[in-house]
């Protein structure tokens, strides 16, 4: 039986890397730590319709 911490921890998982845009997104993050991108930049990078940028850039600042 899951505690309530690890049910936490696997709803925060599933909810960020849910998708595989969200999973590109953060690797770019990553691999700049440095650079700070706006969603128009985030569209030249990452291959997403900007609906799809928008939704899972506001999913994962509000994961945190």
């Amino acid at each position: 039986m899951r505690t309530k911490c690890e049910r936490e921890i696997s709803h925060l998982i599933e909810n960020g890397l849910s998708s595989s845009g969200k999973i590109k997104i953060l690797r770019l993050f990553l691999i700049n730590p440095d650079r700070l991108f706006t969603r128009y930049k985030l569209g030249k990078k990452v291959p997403l319709r900007p609906v799809d940028i928008r939704s899972d850039v506001k999913i994962l600042v509000e994961l945190g």
